[in-house]
């Protein structure tokens, strides 16, 4: 009931879903975002269990230089 009240997530708003950014719409919000997220459409991995998600980060390794600070 408590994380009903204080949700998490990406922090800010979402984009317009009439002005989408290009590569994986969740980038300009995602504190671990590579560059790649920017310009490619990501395909649904397997993450555990029977989740699946589109992020270029499920099953990486956990120290990736590659990640973008912006």
């Amino acid at each position: 009931p408590a994380s009903r009240r204080a949700p998490r997530g990406l922090p800010g708003d979402p984009p317009d879903p009439a002005a989408l950014p290009g590569g994986c719409t969740f980038h300009p919000r995602c504190p671990v975002a590579l560059d790649s997220c920017a310009t490619e459409d990501q395909e649904l991995r397997e993450a555990g269990g029977e989740r699946r998600a589109a992020c270029v980060l499920v099953n990486a390794p956990a120290a990736d230089d590659s990640r973008s600070t912006s």
